[in-house]
């Protein structure tokens, strides 16, 4: 559960970012651990083709603690199972989804992401690039624009929910 980035998964301990390292293009990450990732060093960039899968929203959160975004996807990313907490940034408080990246969702929740710029919005997500959403619920999300997601590219929504999100 600690943030840290060494490059190894073969030291004894295995971080997200480690993992995402390590990890071919087109590899699966599981999570064999429940509670909660602190993001202490920053955003974590997705710059190749993984899948993340989580136990279940309820029992892995990734927070960003206030002082920066969770994801920033540059990729084909699938993600499952995690809750995206805590996100903080000027565009994209939990994911930023870029424009070449395709980002696929299943069974996450946001909750409490907000964006710091006025001009800029995507509480939750801002996707700019292809995204499809199954069983996703935004929840308690702010921004100026697009409270739990602001959309500019392409999204599918699939039994997604929004509830107490606030925008401008």
């Amino acid at each position: 559960l600690i943030d840290e980035n060494d490059g190894s998964c073969t030291d004894g301990d295995c971080s997200l970012r480690d993992a995402i390292q390590v990890a071919s293009a087109g590899d699966e990450i599981s999570f064999s651990v429940t509670g909660t990732i602190i993001l202490t060093l920053g955003h974590v960039v997705l710059y190749k083709e993984l899948v993340i899968s989580g136990p279940g929203p309820n029992r892995l959160i990734l927070s960003g603690n206030y002082t920066s975004r969770i994801f920033y996807n540059e990729s084909n990313v699938s993600m499952s199972g995690l809750t995206i907490t805590k996100g903080r940034d000027s565009e994209g408080g939990g994911i930023y989804n870029d424009g070449d990246g395709v980002i696929n969702l299943d069974d996450i929740i946001f909750s409490d992401n907000a964006t710091t710029q006025s001009e800029n919005d995507g509480g939750g997500l801002r996707n700019n690039g292809r995204a499809t959403l199954s069983n996703v619920a935004f929840v308690n999300n702010s921004s100026v624009g697009g409270g739990g997601m602001g959309n500019w590219g392409t999204a599918e929504l699939i039994n997604v929910t929004f509830s107490g999100n606030s925008s401008d």
